[in-house]
């Protein structure tokens, strides 16, 4: 299942990380959304699959550089 962040602290500080930034109005978001489960599942194991909706935490997709609402998909490979 793919993970609803709150906060920075909810994306792993190690491995590999997909965070999808979407709201709920916006039609394209909708349309990715089944694919970014379809790859959860699949690949779920082995990489976090995290969301986050930009109406609610608009300060948290700004840190991340997201400046406008569609699919956007970011990675990050972290290690501590």
């Amino acid at each position: 299942m793919v993970t609803e962040i709150q906060n920075e602290s909810d994306i792993p500080l190690t491995g590999l990380a997909l965070i999808d930034f979407h709201a709920d109005w916006c039609g394209p978001c909708q349309m990715f959304a089944p694919v970014f489960a379809e790859l959860e599942e699949n690949f779920g194991d082995e990489i976090f699959f995290g969301s986050v909706d930009v109406q609610e935490k608009q300060k948290m997709a700004h840190s991340f550089g997201v400046i406008e609402v569609n699919p956007q998909v970011w990675t990050t490979k972290l290690s501590c």
